[in-house]
């Protein structure tokens, strides 16, 4: 049966929940431009799936694949779960497109999606972990090339600011 109260408890709720989620999600720094092109050679350890540190529990974790795109590309598809009328299922809800790029000793993703990459450090702890920080989306200034961009990052990665303070832990899932 119908109720106001329910209906406005439901509507509140909701709010709720989109605020925490943008309080706690906060996007990376996007260009045009990748750090430079894709030139290093896969790494065949990351191939498989991946589940964020805060899913384990979850019936239904998200998680992400690694696969091959090509030689010097992988392809990382974010999967989650999506509850049906009587069961539910996996369904893909990003798809990027990624290479590396070592500066310096720091390793940083360049994830493309259509035509905008975004950018995380790259930190492996083990074999089968490792932590992404994105790189803030707080960068004002504009680049008119790779080679501009990979120089402001040299200057900047090591600034704690530089990154946005939530990390994401992820594990490999055995099969």
């Amino acid at each position: 049966m119908f109720s106001p109260q329910r209906l406005l408890a439901r509507i509140v709720l909701f709010s709720l929940a989109m605020l925490a989620l943008v309080l706690i999600t906060a996007c990376p720094y996007q260009s045009e431009y990748p750090l430079d092109s894709a030139s290093l050679p896969l790494d065949a350890t990351l191939f498989g799936k991946w589940v964020k540190q805060e899913e384990f529990i979850p019936e239904h974790p998200s998680y992400y694949t690694f696969s091959k795109a090509d030689d010097t590309h992988y392809l990382i598809q974010e999967h989650e779960w999506e509850a049906g009328k009587k069961r539910g299922s996996y369904k893909k809800s990003h798809e990027y497109v990624a290479h590396f790029t070592i500066i310096d000793g720091t390793t940083f993703v360049n994830m493309r999606s259509g035509d905008t990459f975004y950018f995380s450090k790259l930190d492996m702890i083990a074999h089968d972990e490792f932590r992404l920080l994105e790189v803030t989306e707080n960068i004002t200034e504009k680049f008119s090339s790779s080679a501009d961009l990979k120089a402001f990052f040299a200057r900047h990665k090591g600034l704690s600011f530089f990154y946005n303070q939530s990390s994401k832990a992820l594990y490999k899932k055995s099969k």
